[in-house]
């Protein structure tokens, strides 16, 4: 058994080295490809399919870079060398400059936000680039899985030495089994709605909100909301106040 147990872990680590070597060589022809399609876009003379083409192009090369970024993150945060700043961040202006850009894809989807910081919420340690990343991925994860029609609501308060970030949709749920799979890399929960089971992603934002709040101290929870969706819960250290 623990012969076999070394042999795993010695294909998960080549899985691991992989995926991560693949991902990084990656990145020159990215660059190739985006260079050369802004080029492109950029003369006269295009046809509108050629324009609408070129967006096409533009749109999945942002998916691409997305997700062999993501792929590189993990991969630091796995070996310890992920540069992660820590200075005070204050969350009610980051919550709102960040729900301002998915006001299409609530509008498309007629989902409301409501967001309830006290004036009083201290600033979280931990890096402003970071903190906006995970941010991000909570609300497009409450968004996307949300019921139409449902609601999204932000509530930030103190906890002890943490500040506390919570994330309450209206969808389906997690299955109380299944919650902390959800944070396993590129693993999906099968879903019974059509709609939902079409939302696309590939399995690694929450992987990589977990990962980057544990290096700055503290943690990405998930529990039931009150209306039976699902709660993400980003937990921060907070700055000290006198």
């Amino acid at each position: 058994l623990n012969r076999m147990a070394g042999d795993l872990s010695s294909l998960e680590a080549m899985k691991d080295d992989f995926v991560t070597t693949v991902s990084h060589e990656l990145r020159s022809p990215m660059a190739a490809v985006e260079g050369y399609a802004a080029l492109l876009s950029s003369e006269s003379g295009l046809t509108p399919r050629g324009a609408a083409n070129l967006d096409k192009i533009a749109k999945n090369m942002a998916r691409l870079r997305s997700l062999v970024e993501s792929i590189l993150d993990l991969s630091r945060m796995a070996a310890g060398s992920l540069p992660v700043a820590s200075r005070p961040t204050a969350l009610a202006p980051l919550v709102a400059e960040t729900a301002a850009l998915f006001a299409e894809a609530m509008r498309a989807r007629d989902v409301g936000l409501r967001v309830d910081l006290p004036s009083n919420l201290p600033s979280a340690l931990g890096d402003p680039v970071r903190v906006r990343q995970m941010v991000t991925n909570l609300l497009d994860n409450a968004i996307k899985y949300n019921r139409r029609g449902g609601h999204v609501l932000v509530v930030g308060r103190r906890d002890g030495r943490f500040v506390e970030l919570s994330v309450d949709d209206q969808g389906p749920g997690i299955p109380e089994a299944d919650r902390e799979a959800v944070f396993s890399k590129f693993r999906r929960l099968p879903q019974s709605d059509p709609e939902l089971a079409a939302v696309k992603g590939v399995g690694l934002g929450l992987p990589i909100s977990r990962g980057l709040a544990r290096v700055m101290g503290g943690d990405v929870l998930v529990s039931e909301s009150d209306g039976g969706g699902s709660r993400f819960v980003l937990r921060l250290p907070a700055e000290a106040t006198p």
